[in-house]
């Protein structure tokens, strides 16, 4: 009996022995480094990770526990849109069909290809590499419908042209001086409209921005001077699908795009997805260290080591600091500056696991801030964005400046037929005829509303308004003497009937 006593108590002793060397190893958990403001990849804050654990484990006094994987799932990948190219070069097929019928005034007939034309390439408007063919179908589409009598159509059409396009210039050797003047007042019109700004951002920064098929800078920009209504938008970065956007820009306010090119991976809702994004913009809050708190309870930790990386020059720059879970004090450790080329075979290493164990022993006085930057003195890098000016800016140079005695063609020489009182210019010529010219010696063909198209090929840009002579049955006068006689007429016959006889003309009915 007395045996099994001795036995017991030595057992007991072994046991006490074992758990109090036991706790003497402090329960370390090696929260996952992160790049501070994306200054080195993931994968390089991890590798020090990993070789940190590796050589917390040889420690005497510190039991390492590996921190949790922050995997986050990527984010999806900018996928190439189904731009149908068969269908715009269709489009522009028809365009240019119509475009030559107008060439050959045939002005009918140009405007179903046109307009067919114009509708595929309006459909794949955000895609359309160059906006010249449309803008050139608008025109000539206008064109066909002032030559047709359409002119309300024909006006819509440049709007939608100068929306486009607010800086196209017209050739005034290829269009009518009238016609001019329309483009020149609707171009003024658009120039005075209040605008918009677009801001366009991208992660990383320094893609290519184009609006409505022109290239006008680079990321991070503020697009000025935008004129109302719709802008198409393609962004484009070495390596990466370009992206399409269609903007609908409101007087007076800011659109906001913002793209990211990284693929950078999504952070989730756990504490550990918060007190890593917390490390990655250079800031511990309380709400941060609550996260590591619930990190270190789950492995039953006692500390937690946790740090940001940064690249200076040739340089990996590591802060690390520790935390006492159950009061949640931090210290900061000594800080690395680590040969990029030798990060996997520096003693640097070595030194912090052998400080961090002076620390436990000795917990020095924590940092006071209720906000722990990881890196002081170190924002984040943001660029100014430029400002780039899109949209027309002053007064519109007129197209049309009247032709000069000099620029007047000799021949063929067109006679006014009759001359109207000044009072009635203004009248006859909203509503002149354009005569007829023989077809050699650059004559005009009319195209109806006082516009002309020169020979095969050209538009004409010389106007001979004639004014409409007065037909016989058009004077005032001619209308005047047949109202005096429908008057008469009907006096006398009004007088002839009241003075016939009271009897004459009477039936009368006798009952028997």
């Amino acid at each position: 009996m007395r045996r099994l006593i001795v036995l017991a108590t030595l057992m007991v002793g072994c046991i006490l022995s074992i758990g109090a060397y036991g706790a003497q190893f402090n329960k370390v958990l090696i929260f996952p480094y992160q790049p501070v403001y994306q200054s080195v990849s993931q994968d390089v804050a991890n590798q020090f990770s990993d070789l940190l654990t590796n050589e917390m484990k040889n420690a005497d006094s510190l039991q390492a526990i590996e921190g949790p994987k922050v995997v986050s799932k990527k984010k999806a990948q900018i996928s190439e849109p189904n731009i149908d190219r068969d269908a715009i070069s269709r489009g522009v097929e028809k365009a240019k069909i119509g475009i030559e019928e107008i060439k050959n005034q045939e002005f009918e007939k140009a405007i179903k290809p046109l307009k067919d034309g114009i509708a595929i390439l309006e459909k794949n408007l955000l895609y359309l590499d160059d906006m010249t063919i449309l803008t050139d179908a608008y025109l000539a589409l206008s064109v066909a419908y002032f030559g047709t009598g359409m002119e309300d159509e024909g006006e819509t059409y440049i709007r939608k042209c100068v929306r486009l396009d607010p800086y196209k210039e017209i050739s005034a050797d290829q269009y009518p001086p009238l016609y001019l003047r329309i483009y020149d007042g609707i171009r003024k019109q658009t120039f005075n409209l209040p605008r918009g700004m677009i801001r366009v951002s991208t992660n990383p920064s320094g893609a290519t921005i184009f609006v409505d098929g022109k290239q006008v800078g680079t990321t991070p920009a503020i697009l000025k001077e935008a004129i109302k209504g719709e802008h198409y938008l393609r962004i484009e970065r070495a390596g990466e699908v370009p992206v399409y956007k269609t903007v609908n820009v409101i007087p007076n306010q800011t659109v906001e795009i913002n793209i990211d090119f990284s693929g950078e991976e999504e952070g989730g809702s756990g504490p550990e997805y918060i007190a890593a994004n917390a490390i990655k913009n250079n800031r511990i809050d309380s709400a941060a260290r609550e996260s590591l708190v619930q990190v270190a309870n789950k492995q039953q930790a006692d500390f937690v080591l946790f740090g940001g990386i940064i690249k200076e020059e040739n340089n990996y720059k590591i802060n690390s600091f520790f935390m006492k879970v159950k009061t949640t004090e931090v210290v900061q450790t000594m800080s690395l500056t680590i040969d990029i080329d030798m990060l996997g075979a520096s003693i640097e290493i070595y030194k912090l696991v052998e400080e961090l164990g002076k620390k436990i022993e000795s917990f020095p006085e924590s940092i006071k801030q209720s906000v722990i930057l990881i890196y002081p003195g170190i924002m984040k890098k943001t660029e100014k964005p430029q400002e780039i000016v899109i949209g027309p800016v002053g007064a519109p140079q007129p197209l049309y400046k009247g032709p000069t005695k000099e620029e007047e063609p000799p021949t063929p020489q067109v006679k006014e037929e009759q001359k109207e009182p000044k009072k009635e210019e203004k009248k006859t010529a909203s509503v002149a005829e354009v005569k007829k010219q023989p077809e050699t010696g650059g004559g005009g063909i009319d195209i109806g509303k006082g516009r002309t198209l020169k020979q095969k090929g050209q538009i004409d840009s010389s106007v001979v308004i004639v004014e409409k002579p007065v037909m016989w049955y058009e004077s005032p006068w001619f209308w005047t003497a047949v109202g005096v006689v429908v008057v008469g007429a009907g006096v006398g016959t009004y007088l002839y009937i009241s003075n016939i006889e009271p009897d004459r003309g009477r039936i009368s009915f006798t009952l028997p």
